[in-house]
């Protein structure tokens, strides 16, 4: 996705629109803008460790930090908070992309996706136990080898990001789930749709493996 301007209540707009396409939601999504190295209370991103603003921000190659990030507030299917990062590479575009969620089980310690494999697809790693629950479910390992992007293309551009796949525990007996991404582009770098749905049906695949 490419933008005309860099101001945050450009970039905005045209980001919730597509969000709101992909989650097929009926009514706008609320959404604030954030700036590099803000606390951000009460954010899911915050509670895994300030990931926007540190990993995901230091995902794309180049050390490229965005000009602001727009998080989002989705409710249905389920509370997702999704964090957007406008950058400027040779145009200002999108960079990466935080889904973060609640998992209802709770887990004994992290697991996070291994690197990506020349051949045959990356499986999760880390406490024992809760990989091996995971790594059990064929098609969940599947579409997060599918849905965890570290590039795509923005015209002739490609941007080059960094794999982020986290389940760690949090207080009250829950999870929080993380996936860093990308969007996906389509016709030639020309458009690109962010799949939202399918980090829905990854988040209850986890909670159904647990």
């Amino acid at each position: 996705m490419l933008f005309m301007s860099d101001k945050p209540e450009k970039t905005a707009p045209k980001v919730e629109a597509k969000l709101r396409k992909d989650f097929a939601s009926a009514a706008p999504l609320p959404y604030d803008v954030l700036l590099e190295g803000v606390y951000q209370p009460g954010s899911l991103g915050q509670l895994a460790g300030d990931i926007a603003n540190s990993v995901l921000a230091d995902f794309l190659v180049g050390g490229t930090r965005p000009l602001h990030t727009i998080r989002f507030h989705v409710q249905t299917p389920r509370p997702v908070e999704v964090k957007v990062n406008v950058i400027k590479a040779q145009a200002v575009c999108i960079g990466s992309i935080l889904f973060s969620t609640f998992v209802r089980k709770p887990v004994a310690g992290h697991a996070q996706l291994e690197d990506e494999k020349v051949f045959g697809k990356s499986k999760l790693v880390g406490e024992p136990a809760v990989a091996a629950r995971l790594n059990d479910n064929k098609m969940l390992i599947g579409k997060l080898n599918k849905f965890a992007r570290n590039k795509y293309l923005v015209g002739n551009t490609e941007i080059l990001s960094k794999r982020f796949v986290d389940l760690r525990p949090i207080d009250g007996g829950h999870s929080l789930l993380s996936v860093g991404t990308m969007p996906r582009s389509k016709w030639f770098g020309l458009a690109s749709t962010f799949d939202a749905s399918e980090f829905v049906q990854i988040a209850d695949l986890v909670e159904a493996s647990l």
